[in-house]
């Protein structure tokens, strides 16, 4: 599973929180979607090999909200040692 942060702008009232996350909830490959209000940012957790962080911010945008500043952190398998990750992937 990947994890993406998205900044979310437009939400004009706490309600807004649970139906973004009901709509992104909708989307095909995504685990889990929380949305904070407070703090104005969607957190998806998603099967990279279903969907892609910009089937989450087309979501967002057709739904009338602004995203900004996708970041994704990515579980990686098959390392065997520290030296793994300073070194480049084979394909």
């Amino acid at each position: 599973m990947a994890e993406v942060r998205i900044g979310l702008g437009g939400m004009s009232c706490p309600s807004c929180a649970p139906t973004i996350e009901r709509a992104l909830g909708e989307i095909p490959g995504v685990g889990t979607a929380s949305v904070n209000f407070t703090v104005e940012q969607a957190t998806v957790r998603f099967d990279p090999e279903r969907t892609e962080t910009q089937a989450v911010v087309h979501v967002v945008e057709e739904m009338g909200y602004t995203a900004r500043r996708a970041r994704a952190w990515l579980k990686l398998g098959g390392m065997s040692g520290a030296s793994c990750a300073q070194t480049p992937p084979r394909g």
